[in-house]
């Protein structure tokens, strides 16, 4: 790339696109920087550094947040953001992040949630008794933004709504809990074999749109070669994630080189479905310069299409195609509605879908062939 014609504005659209300019920066300005305009390492430097700031904030919020939940006797263990750099890049620097993620059990949510509430944050979703139990019955996440807007916390008791199976046994994983040093204290996290079926979860979710999510998939198994793959991929393959685990190994083999050991690499070529839906992620993961307004954005059926196709089991497609057009406790708390008007959820639902993700556009090479993964 450096010996052709680098476009420096395309270079940096992507990188801010795919939330990878600490990465960039860091490999530009250590391996090659002679090489690089100094206007665009420059615009670099610049935004790494403002990263750096942004994650030490994020850090020293982590720490107040763990300290006040501990005072309570409520566990939380940070899965993303701080931690995640630290565990698998070794140190903050290298990862862009946005909100807090903490696990919590079921148990103590509601008093997680008093925690925060005393702390000056407020749910995004101003949820009814009613809708609040809802969403603790059929959800897995309770979102909270901090008064001033600059910290979003997650507070998470699992991997995926319930309706959904998750790969990850997010009970056992307490039982596997390690630490990692922030800031100079000892935190707890997930064990990596955990963080890696948690990771290929989050990021089949979101049809693999940002590239930093794959190097993290990277990162992670470069940083943990003792890695007990045959525990992965039997608890993957007992819950029905095995396909989002082979996918997302898959594209961080193809697109970062990473290798793998026999067993693994073997099950990732044999799943052709596997295959073609890492053929769509890295067909869409680089727009070309005019299409880069849109971004990565995913239509509402290419959407579906990618959830239900990285499932392998009947089950799991028919309980994921049912459940995702059911109307939730969010639906109703953004738009309430009395007594038998509540069933008009079930037509606004999908409407609102399609808006938040967009109608199917005609994009030569970019969709086709899904028919191939249903």
């Amino acid at each position: 790339m450096l010996r052709g014609e680098l476009d420096p504005e395309y270079l940096l659209a992507l990188a801010r696109l795919h939330r990878v300019r600490p990465l960039l920066y860091w490999q530009l300005h250590t391996h090659c920087r002679e090489e690089i305009p100094g206007a665009l390492l420059a615009q670099l430097k610049e935004s790494f550094y403002a990263n750096v700031a942004h994650n030490l904030y994020l850090t020293a919020e982590l720490l107040h947040l763990l300290d006040q939940l501990d005072r309570q006797g409520i566990p939380a263990v940070p899965f993303k953001g701080p931690v995640l750099a630290t565990s698998i890049y070794g140190n903050t620097m290298l990862r862009e992040a946005g909100d807090l993620d903490l696990l919590v059990q079921k148990r103590d949510v509601l008093r997680g949630r008093d925690v925060l509430l005393s702390l000056g944050y407020l749910p995004r979703v101003n949820f009814s008794a009613a809708q609040e139990a809802e969403q603790l019955r059929s959800s897995h996440q309770y979102g909270f933004v901090r008064e001033d807007r600059r910290v979003e916390v997650e507070l998470q008791w699992g991997v995926t709504r319930s309706f959904l199976s998750s790969p990850l046994d997010a009970e056992g994983l307490w039982e596997r809990l390690q630490t990692v040093s922030l800031g100079g204290t000892s935190v707890p996290t997930l064990a990596p074999e955990d963080l890696l079926l948690l990771l290929c979860v989050h990021g089949a979710k979101h049809c693999w749109s940002r590239l930093a999510w794959i190097c993290d998939i990277a990162e992670l198994i470069r940083a943990h070669p003792e890695l007990d793959w045959e525990t992965i991929l039997e608890q993957a393959t007992a819950r029905g994630g095995r396909r989002m685990l082979l996918l997302g190994v898959r594209l961080a083999h193809d697109l970062l080189g990473v290798p793998l050991p026999a067993h693994p690499a073997a099950l990732v070529r044999a799943d052709r479905t596997a295959k073609a839906l890492a053929t769509s992620v890295r067909d869409r993961l680089f727009p070309e310069p005019h299409e880069l307004v849109a971004g990565t954005e995913r239509s509402a059926v290419y959407t579906m299409q990618f959830n239900l196709a990285s499932r392998e089991r009947l089950r799991d497609k028919m309980r994921c195609f049912t459940r995702l057009i059911a109307p939730g406790a969010r639906d109703e708390a953004l738009l309430p509605m009395p007594g038998r008007f509540a069933l008009l959820h079930y037509v606004l639902r999908p409407l609102r879908l399609l808006r938040q993700y967009g109608f199917p556009r005609s994009q030569p090479g970019r969709q086709g062939g899904t028919r191939a993964w249903l």
